[in-house]
């Protein structure tokens, strides 16, 4: 799998819980001041570890609000950290 989807993955499943995309992407309207400003810096960091950790750091943030959506999220970023190291 190419590096730019793995990045696209992991920004889809985060912008279905940052909190301006709420009742469009982020159905559950979840929001969190943390997780959204974590969520326009993963945008901006071309390194693709250090995306990976906030991705991680994201996903840790909306565990506790939906955990199924979380095990997806953590399985992607799982996959794409593996990508990243071969």
């Amino acid at each position: 799998m190419q590096l730019a989807t793995l990045h696209s993955n992991a920004d889809y499943f985060m912008q279905r819980f940052y909190g301006p995309s709420s009742g469009a992407a982020n159905l559950g309207r979840f929001r969190n001041a943390e997780f959204d400003a974590l969520f326009r810096k993963s945008r901006t960091i071309a390194d693709s570890r250090r995306r990976a950790d906030v991705y991680a750091k994201m996903a840790s943030m909306i565990y506790a609000y939906n955990r199924g959506e979380t095990r997806r999220i953590s399985s992607a970023i799982r996959s794409s950290r593996r990508g990243w190291a071969e």
